[in-house]
């Protein structure tokens, strides 16, 4: 789990590597094989989580209720996003440990 998280939080650091090279693509988008490379990183990144997310349910540390599709959609959304808002954003109010108490603690 330590693990996991410590990869979770380089999603909120501006320095990541992998953030630097994300808002740069982003900036070129409009070029068709820039824009083929983000459509890959993207759908790639799902297939991870998705795969990521079965293998939870079959060891029974994830529901078999959640639907590994959609959830790995949403989980890619907001990874992409704390991704992008690492940029410019240098203090964020709503951390990932907040939206991760937000997303999954009891209403």
């Amino acid at each position: 789990m330590l693990t996991i998280s410590s990869n979770l939080a380089a999603l909120e650091n501006a320095n990541e590597v992998i953030n630097k090279v994300l808002m740069y693509l982003l900036g070129r988008e409009d070029e068709p094989a820039v824009a083929e490379v983000l459509h890959h990183f993207y759908q790639r990144s799902v297939h991870i989580a998705k795969q990521w997310i079965v293998i939870g349910q079959q060891h029974g540390v994830i529901q078999e209720s959640v639907d590994s599709e959609r959830t790995a959609e949403m989980f890619v959304l907001l990874s992409f996003g704390l991704r992008v808002r690492s940029s410019f954003l240098k203090a964020p109010v709503f951390t990932l440990l907040k939206i991760y108490h937000h997303l999954w603690s009891p209403l």
